[in-house]
């Protein structure tokens, strides 16, 4: 009786890395309506330009669909974090992913009140159960190194998606129609690839269009303000993601050989 009672509960590295997306979609939550109401409390104007109105607007649908898609599809992450019984932590990763991405774009825009250690808290939760999954993943891929190098390659590219600042540059429009797009963009790009790290093992992750994109969207948004301010942050992770994706793309094509070799012998 006891070995059966202890089988139907849910082992620690599953209970971890639900409690981690509890605590991303909670912490992150939290810090999107705080900011939302305290600028409607002080009077801020949210749609007053086209800055305001892009990260603002992006706030408030992010924050609106989070919530939404959580109570429809996703209700039982929740509870997950308070229950021990396995089925309470028998989740939809596909969707847990998905609308992780979907209240991402909110945490992208930088509005009045925007808590940036909070934010950072959150990310945090998320890029652990990132780890635990790869943890688990690990005694099963066929390619363990670049397992890990997958993730790592991940983490690096999340921090070069480009958060939404405003600027005094002469040609903002453009500017911020490029900063949106962007921001957007690797998000989608960012979610795809969080999904395969929680459905498909993700052991080569070193697809060409998301590094494609941010090399493009980042450049653009690093050069034009140049001269007002260098955003060193994603200037960082830009590089350090484009060395971790030659360096897994070269080893994924390594294997790709070998296995190819192999095959014809």
């Amino acid at each position: 009786m006891k070995n059966n009672q202890q089988s139907k509960r849910v082992t620690k590295s599953v209970y971890a890395i639900n409690l981690m997306f509890f605590l991303y979609f909670v912490i992150l939550l939290i810090e999107r309506l705080y900011s939302l109401i305290r600028s409607a409390t002080a009077g801020v104007f949210m749609f007053d330009n086209l800055y305001s109105g892009i990260v603002y607007g992006a706030t408030i649908a992010s924050v609106t669909a989070t919530v939404f898609f959580i109570a429809v599809f996703a209700h039982k992450i929740v509870l997950a974090p308070f229950l021990l019984k396995a089925e309470a932590h028998d989740m939809n990763y596909t969707e847990l992913s998905r609308i992780a991405g979907v209240q991402l774009v909110g945490g992208m825009m930088h509005t009045e009140y925007t808590i940036a250690p909070l934010q950072f808290c959150a990310y945090g939760a998320l890029i652990i159960a990132m780890f635990v999954k790869t943890a688990l993943s690990h005694k099963t891929s066929a390619h363990k190194h670049l397992l890990w190098l997958s993730v790592i390659y991940l983490t690096a590219f999340s921090m070069a998606i480009p958060v939404m600042y405003s600027t005094e540059i002469s040609s903002y429009i453009p500017y911020y129609v490029v900063e949106a797009i962007t921001a957007i963009t690797l998000v989608v790009c960012f979610t795809y690839m969080l999904e395969k790290v929680f459905t498909d093992k993700a052991q080569d992750l070193f697809y060409i269009l998301p590094i494609a994109l941010a090399l493009a969207g980042d450049a653009v948004i690093i050069a034009l303000p140049w001269h007002e301010k260098v955003n060193m942050f994603v200037l960082i992770f830009l590089c350090l993601s484009t060395a971790l994706w030659i360096a897994g793309k070269t080893i994924s094509l390594i294997i790709a050989h070998r296995n190819k070799a192999i095959v014809r012998k």
